[in-house]
């Protein structure tokens, strides 16, 4: 079976967040020793290599994201979401694109729909912010999880983009 894509694109001004997913879905039997437990039969097998540590050191909004849609999936039969390639760039890319971009994946592969949120871009931060229905806490948590920005500043690259992120999460 060819590898599935898709891109997830928000483009509201001139500065756009862009970032594409490829992979596979397996229902068959597994071993899930090696696999990211999402819940109780979705699996996540990341082919990304280790030394992507931009990915490894991020993977908890891309769990998040296909927790965020998991009761969407009509399927409810064990399985493994293998991930082969994640593709950006940093000039258009801001890190909830991990979290969106895998959820757009599997609703592409699903044919399904996105859970419901809205995304605005605020000049003064330089930033796009999504948000959620006010009742919704549950999808703001897995978006912004409990240390969020912690994990930002641990980051042992201090480019000027991971500078810029922090001091826009910092405020």
């Amino acid at each position: 079976m060819p590898d599935f894509e898709s891109h997830f694109i928000v483009s509201k001004t001139s500065w756009r967040i862009y970032i594409s997913f490829t992979g596979n879905i397996i229902e068959k039997n597994y071993e899930t020793a090696d696999l990211i437990k999402i819940n109780d039969f979705l699996f996540l097998k990341l082919n990304i290599p280790e030394t992507n540590q931009y990915i490894h050191g991020n993977k908890l909004l891309i769990e998040n994201g296909i927790l965020w849609i998991a009761d969407s999936i009509p399927d409810k039969s064990p399985k493994i979401i293998e991930i082969h390639t994640i593709d950006f760039n940093f000039m258009d890319f801001q890190i909830e694109g991990l979290f969106f971009g895998i959820a757009h994946w599997l609703s592409a592969y699903y044919n399904i729909e996105m859970p419901a949120y809205n995304v605005k871009y605020e000049r003064h931060k330089r930033k796009y912010i999504f948000l959620f229905n006010e009742d919704n806490k549950e999808s703001t948590n897995l978006l912004y999880p409990e240390g969020f920005v912690d994990i930002l500043h641990k980051q042992k690259d201090q480019s000027s983009y991971f500078k810029r992120i922090i001091s826009i999460f910092s405020t």
